[in-house]
């Protein structure tokens, strides 16, 4: 049978363009927020490979591991993720504006490293592990409007709901090349589930013809990521990170079911994976008495061309931002802030079945302001062996979807961690 991906063909050629339009969301390509890793970089806006310098170095810049001396580190976090949005499809220059929101709360980082030996006279190595919930797939798109048909308007609801997250468990390590030159690699092996919700229902009709439809899929992924990173204390006062990540592979397997007021209810299973292409960041901190300034640009490369259409998401993606900390009392207390800003990248996997007739059929949304995020948080230390951090962040973005459909989506985090240093 035909993959349905987005919305369903035949409705889509019966209702025409504005139908079309109102399916923003690709059905079978999940959008995937990136939550980061770690109460102290999600606090400074994930720019952190330049920053790095806890457990979460695993994911931010593995090198780090080995570039603070000889040490041994606990961690543990808990993070919510609310997800908020609100739509709006016009025709006419009317339209209904609907919010809908929720909530999950999620381990964000558990994991354990050491390092040893000196890293100014002898050569040091750290290694760690760690389970790490880098990505969620969480998504909502709820809304209603109308479009014309040949006997009049016909109202509609269409609700998209993505659920689920990404689970890494990773190994990595960090080791000195030079005096203040250290390199490091990280290996995370991926597991999670994932569910997909899209229900296009016409509320009121007025012909005889029906598109209402109801597609439900439950996946179940596994694979891997890997990472390099650099890291150079340049002088006691400047860090530079540099990090790399391989494409990622997660394989998966699709069980859903497909309802259409037409065509009644079918239940397919398939297979496919997921991949991301190279990605890498480029960072520097800045760190005088009392105050910690980062600074760090990253990049996406496009795509390479596999049955794939010339759409925004084969281009790059770049995206820059801002963090800073103050010892508001010295040894005890420290403020963090951040900003960071990233041009919209809706699906950044590129999604391929096992079937050859599967082809993506969804008007990809795009969004011209880019996506904003907003950080503050806390580290609190009680004593030398233990520190508590936390950290809000505040996501947004808009994007439209053709002529007609508009979003505003927002994501709200909230991340609280414990480690134990020894």
């Amino acid at each position: 049978m035909a993959k349905v991906t987005g919305i369903a063909l035949s409705a889509c050629m019966l209702a025409g363009i504005l139908l079309f339009e109102s399916q923003a969301q690709n059905f079978g390509n999940p959008s995937r927020t990136d939550l980061g890793v770690g109460a102290a970089a999600i606090a400074m806006a994930n720019n952190y490979v330049a920053a790095a310098d806890d457990i979460s170095a695993l994911f931010w810049n593995p090198a780090a591991i080995a570039a603070y001396g000889k040490r041994h580190q606990v961690q543990f976090s808990l993070g919510g993720l609310r997800p908020l949005s609100a739509a709006e499809f016009g025709l006419d220059n009317s339209g209904f504006d609907t919010p809908r929101q929720m909530t999950s709360i999620n381990i964000g980082n558990a994991g354990f490293l050491s390092s040893r030996g000196d890293c100014c006279r002898h050569r040091a190595f750290g290694f760690g592990l760690a389970y790490q919930t880098p990505y969620s797939l969480d998504m909502l798109l709820d809304y209603e409007g109308s479009f014309q048909s040949v006997s009049g308007p016909v109202p509609f609801r269409n609700r998209y709901l993505s659920t689920g997250k990404l689970d890494f468990w990773t190994g990595g390590f960090g080791l000195q090349l030079a005096d203040q030159v250290f390199a490091g690699a990280a290996l995370s092996l991926i597991s999670g589930t994932g569910s997909e919700e899209l229900l296009y229902q016409e509320t009121q009709s007025v012909d005889s013809l029906d598109r209402s439809y109801h597609f439900v899929a439950d996946r179940y992924y596994a694979g891997y990521d890997a990472r390099i990173g650099l890291l150079t204390r340049a002088t006691d006062l400047v860090n530079i990170g540099l990090r790399m990540e391989f494409p990622s592979v997660i394989s998966f397997t699709e069980n859903g079911v497909q309802t259409e007021a037409r065509n009644g209810s079918t239940e397919y299973c398939l297979d496919g994976y997921m991949k991301t292409y190279y990605a890498g960041a480029v960072g520097v901190q800045v760190h005088v008495p009392l105050i910690r300034v980062v600074a760090e640009v990253d990049a996406r490369a496009p795509y390479p061309v596999v049955r794939l259409s010339d759409r925004d998401q084969q281009l790059w993606r770049m995206g820059a931002g801002l963090g800073g900390e103050l010892e508001v009392l010295p040894g005890v207390f420290k403020a963090r802030a951040g900003y960071a800003w990233h041009q919209y990248n809706p699906n950044p996997y590129l999604v391929i079945y096992e079937d050859p007739t599967i082809e993506d059929q969804a008007q990809a949304p795009e969004a011209t302001e880019g996506d904003h995020l907003a950080t503050i948080g806390f580290a609190l230390s009680l004593g030398s062996s233990i520190a508590i951090e936390g950290a809000y962040a505040h996501r947004l973005w808009m994007a439209t979807t053709g002529v007609k459909l508009k979003e505003l989506q927002q994501e709200q985090r909230g991340v609280v961690s414990m480690s134990f240093n020894f």
